[in-house]
């Protein structure tokens, strides 16, 4: 309406934060709807002073041009099972009254891609969507459980890169055991209550420093306390979702605000499971080993 005009003429909304213009790539199929894809041709600030809702390197920040070109494009790969996992999510944290949250590994990073049921969560923490902490040992073994030996190796050197050691032997060992089990069991609370205090005061201009429950984490496995099941033990639970190469394209959380009965937690682990190979059954995922 006020004369201003993207690529080829197309409009674009007044007040907007920032535009866009777009060509079609690719559309994707995503059980009732669908995914499109755009290749970006041009891009800019729009005329509106307030911030987008764009998360950047973990945190909200403002859109600026030239644009930050983002070293991802791994993870277009993985939007269809973000999106899939959306409802699935919602559902979980609907029925058990748990926070779920979604995480994609790509690169030297993980992200939190998804979450659902935050009224639940384990600490208040702000919007923990597009948190961003690196893929290193001990911190999420699921994701790298089923990997190639070489991205495991990376993980364990990334950990020590950041804590000045790792036991290649005892983190080796939690691979086996989430693989072994199909799953993966965090016990402790210190490291819990150390990734919300972290993510809560992170600067935004990079990954979250994890390094607090990492530590916490590795004096768990050292005390053989991780991995339990049994009563008031889990704080939380995680599960891969499989790609049609075998490879874990996402990973499903239960994050526990309260210590719970075993039985609540295989309730939960049970479900999450169901999820996790439904999903798996629908992006044509392939178990390894199956």
């Amino acid at each position: 309406g006020d004369g201003e005009r993207g690529l080829d003429y197309l409009p674009r909304l007044k007040d907007a934060a920032a535009w866009v213009d777009c060509s079609i790539a690719e559309v994707l199929e995503a059980g009732d709807h669908y995914v499109v894809l755009g290749s970006v041709r041009d891009l800019g600030d729009g005329n509106s002073g307030d911030l987008p809702l764009l998360f950047l390197r973990g945190g909200y920040g403002s859109f600026s041009i030239p644009s930050v070109q983002s070293s991802d494009g791994a993870l277009a790969g993985h939007l269809v099972a973000v999106d899939a996992a959306r409802s699935e999510i919602e559902a979980l944290a609907a029925d058990l009254e748990v926070e779920c949250l979604v995480t994609v590994a790509s690169g030297d990073k993980v992200i939190v891609a998804s979450a659902a049921g935050l009224e639940w969560s384990p600490g208040t923490l702000r919007a923990p969507v597009g948190v961003a902490f690196p893929l290193a040992a001990p911190l999420t073994p699921v994701h790298v459980a089923w990997a190639a030996a070489d991205v495991q190796s990376r993980w364990i050197e990334a950990g020590r890169s950041l804590l000045g050691t790792v036991d290649a032997d005892l983190v080796t060992s939690e691979l086996s055991t989430v693989r072994a089990h199909g799953y993966e069991v965090t016990n402790s609370r210190a490291a819990q209550s150390e990734w919300a205090r972290s993510v809560n005061t992170a600067s935004g201009t990079g990954p979250v420093d994890l390094t607090g429950s990492m530590r916490a984490l590795l004096a768990g496995m050292e005390a053989g306390t991780e991995h339990s099941l049994a009563d008031g033990g889990a704080a939380s639970i995680a599960a891969p979702v499989f790609g049609p190469d075998g490879s874990a394209v996402i990973c499903l959380w239960i994050n526990f605000a309260r210590e719970e009965p075993a039985a609540r937690v295989e309730l939960c682990l049970q479900r999450l499971l169901a999820t996790t190979a439904r999903l798996t059954t629908m992006l044509g995922g392939t178990v390894p080993g199956t």
